[in-house]
């Protein structure tokens, strides 16, 4: 086939492409059953393997194993993007012999067996909680399948080494993306620059916002966004004629108070813009009581994993509401409730937020019983999902009380409402629905 993709077309990624370009761009040579992406979040392992895979016009397939979640959602999502259906409606495929079946089917109706097909699973490391036989047969489909062009590419931020089990897995091939430097960022960042604005203009813009948010945050998409949002703010007194287009230093004292409350609200899209807004325009300090909470900083500053989430959660549910309460709050069919004729509250003592309180002790399987109530897909009770459970402990969001080894485990939530909000609003959750004090 040759080489129909420049290198440059990627940047920074000169020798992951090429890297790539040699496993899968020789169609007459054998290709390797399984490829393995690795690296830190956002250093470009999804967006390099698909445009390489567009420049070979391979025919090829993606899959997000997030919102795959069980294994019949990833088989089914994989055949319907082969045979170009719009709907899974008529595929319906439960286990791996199954699903072989079923793609031979389709490389024989497709005429495939000649042409490269590459299958690539995004999150691969989800594949790890799903059925233990799932991701050796997904890793081995060329070998099960006797498609000799098939090959299986796992995107994972996790290294290699934490995904073989007991039993072991045929290695893959292994490309490691290393992060951007700052030098990489400046060149990616620097593709948005507006049209009406020369570049070297641009680029000390950017060395600036680099330079302020670099520590904080290395994701692209996050900074293309903030990178684009405080520019506005940047030319807006040379907008005016209050500053001269190369008066660098006023520029400077300018824009850093700017950039300085952006970066505090890294990641927020909601409330963000208003409060960023109003904080600059009125010239208040960000450290005053209109700033982020300290907790809504502590929990941006955590990236959990999925589960983990739903877990701390939980726990939190579990920790400011009563036991007697679960079935009211998390049992939907849990019937009508009997009328009780009031009591009289004339001498009774007004009632005390659990908030106020403190957190309460609840047990292992109330916590997994709330979990499971809570989260729309059900995994499986697996040794990953309690290990999650451990490091909640271990980052001190999750307290253990007490230490006897033959009682089981109580925990309680270290972390306040504030902090579970921001959580929770990642997972488009409302938690306030779930808590007694504010029925």
């Amino acid at each position: 086939m040759g080489m129909p993709i420049q290198v440059s077309d990627v940047l920074c990624r000169n020798q992951e492409v090429k890297q790539i370009v040699s496993l899968l761009g020789h169609p007459h040579e054998c290709i390797p059953p399984c490829i393995f992406l690795c690296g830190h979040k956002s250093s470009g392992k999804s967006y390099t393997i698909m445009k390489v895979l567009d420049a070979l016009d391979v025919h090829h397939v993606t899959v997000n194993c997030v919102e795959g979640y069980v294994p019949r959602l990833v088989f089914e999502s994989i055949l319907t993007q082969l045979t170009g259906e719009k709907t899974q409606s008529g595929l319906k495929c439960d286990d791996v012999m199954e699903f072989i079946t079923q793609l031979k089917n389709v490389a024989d109706e497709m005429n495939l067996h000649e042409k490269v097909v590459v299958i690539v699973l995004e999150g691969s490391e989800r594949l790890r909680d799903m059925n233990p036989n799932l991701l050796p047969a997904l890793m081995r489909l060329q070998e099960l399948s006797c498609l000799k062009k098939v090959c299986t590419v796992l995107v994972s931020n996790v290294l290699w080494d934490k995904f073989i089990p007991t039993g072991g897995l045929p290695p893959p091939v292994l490309i490691f993306f290393q992060q951007y430097s700052q030098s990489d960022i400046l060149k990616i960042l620097s593709l948005d620059k507006p049209k009406n604005y020369p570049a070297d203009f641009y680029m000390n813009y950017l060395q600036l916002f680099v330079a302020v948010f670099l520590r904080s945050c290395r994701d692209i998409t996050e900074l293309r966004y903030k990178a684009a949002e405080n520019f506005v703010k940047y030319c807006e007194p040379i907008e005016r004629g209050e500053i001269d287009i190369t008066d660098s230093s006023k520029l400077w004292k300018h824009i850093s108070p700017h950039l300085k409350a952006s970066l505090q609200m890294i990641y927020m899209r909601f409330e963000a813009g208003k409060k960023l807004s109003s904080q600059i325009d009125s010239m208040k300090p960000f450290d005053k009581h209109d700033s982020l909470s300290s907790s809504a900083k502590f929990a941006l500053s955590f990236e959990l994993p999925y589960y983990a989430k739903y877990l701390i959660v939980a726990a939190f549910l579990g920790s400011y509401n009563s036991p007697k309460e679960d079935k009211k709050l998390f049992v939907k069919l849990s019937g009508r409730t009997k009328k009780r004729v009031p009591k009289n509250t004339k001498n009774s003592q007004p009632k005390i937020s659990s908030l106020v309180m403190g957190p309460r002790q609840f047990d292992l399987e109330r916590l997994l019983a709330i979990f499971y109530s809570i989260i729309e897909e059900k995994p499986h009770i697996s040794v990953n999902l309690l290990t999650q459970i451990t490091s909640l402990v271990e980052l001190q969001l999750l307290l253990r009380v007490g230490n006897d080894p033959l009682e089981a485990p109580k925990y309680k939530c270290a972390v306040g409402l504030d902090f579970i909000i921001i959580i929770a609003k990642t997972l488009s959750f409302n938690v306030t629905k779930y808590l007694v004090d504010y029925k």
